[in-house]
């Protein structure tokens, strides 16, 4: 048994170092075999004239060389597993940043706004990891922080703050969410529109503390039924008041603690910050 065994392994050799010398070329798909090590090298596990994709993935032809225009970018978070591109932490582009291009994920260059800058909706400026998005009814655009996808949030990307949903290009639901607008400094007392730069935006107090520039709510002054911070009308707050029928959330004016915004009445704390609301 021994003496057949040898004989046999003999017999082999010759046809597996003519598979070691090239001759073996599968048919295999773009985008459709994966990479012996993912993220290795052009050797490091794909076929011949393919390479080893940033996705995990063979794609066919040599790597990409990225432009100035539209660099590969690095990981700025860890990334969830998968392999398309990872618009929360930008992963598995080589070159650009990834985004939501129509209705599908894609790569393109990247842009300098930041979260909460305005931006130009038809061509798409917001830094990676953000997305240009028409806010107000379309009376501005905006770069939002992408930091979630199906029921999963990113606490590490805007804690308390990732419950924004996004629709695609055909107004179908994406799966991914958005941070609310950013902190900034303004003047949340009447509607002055300091420091939001446009009349469709308004300062709201944060319950958190701080102040931002949101969509201008429309209840009125002294109305019911307020919810998100950004209900009522600029220059007012939604406060939940507890009166003989129970809990009511209602609009009552913004003002400065120790300040004389009131007509009547002191300035009354609602939370941390510099700003309350008048009693009436």
């Amino acid at each position: 048994m021994r003496i057949a065994s040898k004989r046999a392994s003999g017999a082999w050799i010759p046809f597996l170092v003519a598979l070691a010398a090239g001759c073996f070329k599968p048919n295999v798909k773009d985008n459709g075999f994966l990479c012996a090590d993912a993220g290795a090298s052009e050797v490091g596990g794909c076929p011949e004239n393919f390479h080893c994709a940033p996705t995990g993935l063979c794609k066919e032809g040599a790597p990409l060389v990225c432009q100035p225009s539209s660099p590969h970018i690095a990981s700025i978070c860890t990334p969830d597993a998968g392999h398309d591109c990872d618009p929360l932490c930008q992963s598995r582009c080589e070159c650009g940043r990834c985004t939501l291009v129509g209705d599908d994920l894609g790569c393109t260059a990247p842009g300098i706004q930041k979260r909460g800058d305005f931006c130009d909706i038809a061509n798409d400026n917001c830094e990676p990891g953000s997305i240009c998005l028409n806010d107000c009814g379309k009376k501005v655009a905006r770069c939002f922080r992408f930091c979630g996808s199906g029921s999963t949030a990113r606490d590490d990307i805007c804690p308390g703050q990732c419950n924004f949903g996004i629709d695609d290009a055909n107004a179908n639901p994406t799966g991914f969410t958005v941070c609310n607008p950013p902190s900034v400094t303004c003047n949340p007392v009447g509607d002055t529109n300091d420091g939001c730069g446009n009349a469709a935006l308004g300062c709201y107090v944060l319950s958190r503390g701080g102040t931002a520039c949101d969509c201008k709510g429309t209840i009125a002054a002294g109305g019911t039924g307020c919810g998100v911070y950004n209900s009522c009308v600029a220059g007012y707050s939604c406060v939940v008041l507890n009166t003989a029928g129970g809990f009511t959330a209602t609009c009552l004016k913004t003002c400065r603690i120790l300040g004389n915004d009131c007509s009547s009445g002191t300035c009354t704390r609602a939370g941390p910050g510099d700003f309350g609301y008048c009693p009436s």
